[in-house]
């Protein structure tokens, strides 16, 4: 510090009864501004001032540009990052659903869940959430945290009708999983409910993210996906044109969409049927349950 002020001194010929080598902590406060080390930088070798130059407007629009470009390139990064942080959220979700659905299955003699048209959420949406029981029980087995069912990609808004029940908080986002429909394959009389026992193909899909309206890309609050997009009720494209999902057997993966989700009619469709033997076929038979054909559903 001393060595400083003394080549400061002698740079702006200051003589020796002028300035001191040294001060004390009293006195360091309030030594004369003509002295001081921001005073000293702003002289020239000959102790005059200098006036400090300023950007001219070509370099600020240099600098401006520069960081431009470098937030240009950036951003996608940035943007990517993210979504591989919502995806990765998503996939422990699906996890947990899966987890939940087993302990259910270890209470209720071995079922799945089951998704039905008559069967409307009580608890995590009300106002015509159909196809939602199942959610409220996911809901109770998972500590009654919401967010296990809220994927961080699915943005589609809730209503204010389409709330939780009292005296939970309301929430911003719909839930954004859907069931398989394999887990209800069945019609009076009967059973709508899929023993795990039956499940011949535990690397079929349980739980997806869910969509609907595919042609179109739009989010869904419907709590079932299927085997033929014509249906409507798909699997989602938002994680990176695909949809996260989570198998029998508990693995989580992610699959991207036209090869994941059947497009035609699995029972006269090559292609569908390639898929849906691979991602949905849970009891191994090679049969699509279609809507339209009672005879092609299994009564478990």
């Amino acid at each position: 510090m001393e060595k400083a002020f003394e080549m400061k001194r002698e740079a702006c010929g200051v003589k020796q009864r002028d300035f001191r080598a040294s001060f004390t902590l009293i006195e360091l406060p309030v030594v004369p501004a003509r002295h001081s080390p921001d005073a000293l930088r702003d002289r020239d070798e000959g102790g005059r001032k200098c006036k400090r130059k300023a950007f001219t407007l070509i370099e600020l629009l240099v600098v401006t540009a520069i960081i431009s470009i470098l937030a240009a390139l950036l951003m996608p990064a940035l943007k990517q990052a993210r979504e591989s942080a919502y995806s990765a959220k998503c996939m422990n979700n699906l996890k947990q659903i899966a987890t939940a659905a087993t302990l259910y299955a270890d209470d209720n003699d071995g079922v799945s869940f089951r998704s039905l048209w008559t069967e409307e959420s009580l608890v995590v949406a009300l106002g015509g959430f159909a196809q939602g029981r199942w959610l409220d029980e996911v809901f109770k087995y998972c500590g009654n945290k919401v967010e296990v069912l809220e994927c961080p990609s699915q943005k589609l808004l809730r209503g204010a009708g389409q709330q939780m029940a009292a005296p939970w908080p309301p929430r911003k986002y719909f839930p954004g999983y859907g069931i398989a429909m394999s887990t209800m394959k069945g019609i009076p009389p009967g059973n709508y409910q899929l023993p795990l026992s039956k499940v011949t193909h535990p690397g079929a899909m349980w739980f997806a993210d869910s969509a609907f309206r595919y042609t179109v890309g739009e989010e869904s609050y419907y709590c079932m996906v299927q085997p033929y997009a014509s249906n409507s009720q798909t699997v989602s494209k938002r994680h990176r044109g695909g949809s996260n999902f989570v198998c029998y057997d508990g693995h989580v993966e992610w699959g991207a969409w036209d090869k994941i989700q059947p497009i035609g009619d699995p029972n006269g469709d090559a292609a569908a049927k390639a898929i849906f033997l691979k991602y949905w076929d849970v009891d191994g038979d090679g049969i699509y349950p279609n809507w339209n054909q009672p005879g092609t559903w299994d009564t478990w």
